[in-house]
């Protein structure tokens, strides 16, 4: 046939698919719930306030040590990363709220939230840890259901830019 095929823009914004984590969702802890796979990552975003690039963090795992603001954390694939988790680090465990590397406890699962330095110091700026067994609807990996009674189904999507062609 020798054709090929010539993708075209819509000049029409069409919303994201209707739950959190979507293309261009809210979902909670940047879309990686507790239900899916992912155990740590890193993005690279400009920071809307001061216009300047900041390298974005996450990691799930077991706590391993705490020690004053430098908390342990061990992921199942073996990374093991020392964050600073200070008084500005909110930290919510089994639905309550809390600020600060205190509140977090050796031996139980964790996923902390924060920003690298260009010199390597993770800084976590929210933290969620205790009892992960209750999942929202589905099998754990569309919704999350968090410690406590928070509700995370309530997030909407953002609609894609007026005019940027972007369809889902």
């Amino acid at each position: 046939s020798g054709r090929t095929a010539t993708p075209s823009a819509s000049g029409s914004a069409s919303p994201s698919p209707d739950r959190p984590g979507g293309r261009h969702g809210v979902g909670p802890w940047f879309g990686f719930g507790f239900g899916g796979m992912g155990v740590h990552g890193e993005t690279t975003v400009k920071d809307q306030d001061t216009g300047k690039w900041v390298v974005r963090i996450w990691q799930r795992g077991t706590v391993e040590k705490v020690t004053g603001d430098q908390v342990t954390l061990k992921s199942d694939d073996g990374a093991t990363w020392t964050w600073t988790v200070n008084s500005d680090t909110t930290v919510f465990r089994d639905g309550t709220k809390g600020s600060g590397a205190d509140v977090l406890k050796q031996g139980e699962t964790a996923l902390l939230a924060g920003t690298r330095s260009a010199d390597g110091t993770r800084t976590a700026t929210r933290a969620i840890s205790g009892t992960f067994d209750r999942k929202g609807p589905g099998d754990g990996h569309d919704r999350f259901r968090g410690p406590g009674d928070r509700d995370w189904r309530n997030h909407a999507p953002s609609p894609s830019p007026p005019g940027s062609g972007a369809t889902t």
